[in-house]
């Protein structure tokens, strides 16, 4: 929310478009208050579109990880004392890159939690969990109507789960499919049987 009051600050009092966020998948991030929100957003028409994408389980680097390098690599060699000296080192790593730092103090956080509950379905639930779990959400301004009644159209994309493929090279003899009777290799051996033979006597 400080980030689009600040772009609304230097953008001539306008909102933006578009909103993207990429965020890690801990549940502080992928839950159901942050879709709620972001809904929300929508709704009000503070931006007219949200795409918002959760790091898949497991991920090794994301591309925020190049930042993170840096700070280690300059922390590593101070020895901080104070929350003071935390901020002033973290700005300091910066200073010489291409987006220098800046730390804020956030003194006040809003109770999204509790302001958003009565308005979520209870039925909106395991979201976030293994098979059930959703890649990206969309939410789009359309006109309200019976099936948007909140001028938001929501969708999601879930986790790509293809199966794999195992390809392994057999003989004719041993195949399991005609396919792979036609093109497998013997191996040495001296099957000679028909295809179809062998796949009749396999049935």
């Amino acid at each position: 929310m400080k980030l689009l009051q600040d772009w609304k600050q230097t953008h001539d009092n306008k909102f933006p478009e578009t909103l993207y966020l990429q965020l890690d998948g801990g549940a502080e991030n992928a839950n159901k208050y942050v879709l709620a929100h972001l809904e929300m957003l929508v709704a009000k028409r503070i931006v007219t579109r949200i795409i918002f994408s959760r790091l898949p389980v497991g991920h090794t680097h994301e591309d925020i990880d190049s930042c993170f390098a840096v700070i280690w690599n300059w922390f590593k060699r101070q020895t901080i004392k104070t929350p003071q000296e935390f901020k002033d080192f973290l700005e300091e790593s910066s200073r010489n890159g291409k987006r220098p730092m800046e730390v804020v103090d956030i003194l006040c956080v809003s109770n999204w939690k509790d302001f958003l509950r009565r308005h979520i379905d209870p039925e909106l639930k395991y979201l976030h969990k293994l098979e059930d779990a959703m890649l990206q959400w969309s939410f789009e301004a359309v006109d309200c109507d019976n099936n948007f009644p909140f001028g938001v159209k929501t969708m999601y994309r879930a986790y790509a789960s293809d199966e794999v493929v195992k390809i392994v090279k057999v003989s004719r003899f041993h195949a399991v499919t005609q396919d792979a009777a036609l093109t497998g290799n013997d191996n040495g051996t001296d099957h000679d049987d028909d295809v179809d033979d062998i796949f009749n006597n396999q049935n």
